[in-house]
């Protein structure tokens, strides 16, 4: 994964290099994607449930406006990024939305959903991806 460094909606900075250590995962989403209204809420579930995961929404709406909307909307209690001329979604080439990916404690990207998740379907993946490599 290469790194993310971004302003989050709140104003604090989102770095994924120091995130190293514990599952991410970032919830890819629009107003105006239908399936998002489903997977957005999701997340924020499964955020409850989970809460050693480290959880990033990227909004690829148009505006902040919009993403603040969001957010606001489905109480969203993780930090959302508005990607801003859709920077983040073209370097992990992300066209369609929603769009989940997992990522393990290195970094790397376990797991990629794109379709809207359900919350026990998410939380199995953070559970699978949270257990140390069998040899």
């Amino acid at each position: 994964m290469p790194p993310v460094t971004r302003t989050a909606l709140d104003g604090t900075k989102v770095a994924t290099a120091e995130l190293k250590g514990r599952v991410v995962v970032f919830e890819f989403f629009a107003e105006y994607c239908v399936p998002c209204r489903a997977a957005l809420p999701a997340a924020v579930a499964a955020q409850r449930e989970r809460p050693e995961a480290v959880f990033i929404g990227i909004s690829e709406d148009d505006g902040p406006d919009t993403a603040q909307r969001m957010a606001n909307q489905y109480a969203v209690p993780f930090k959302v990024i508005h990607d801003q001329g859709r920077v983040i979604a073209a370097r992990l080439r992300v066209q369609d939305l929603p769009v989940t990916i997992v990522l393990d404690g290195t970094g790397v990207v376990r797991w990629v959903g794109t379709t809207a998740v359900a919350t026990e379907e998410l939380v199995s993946v953070i559970d699978d991806v949270s257990r140390p490599a069998e040899n």
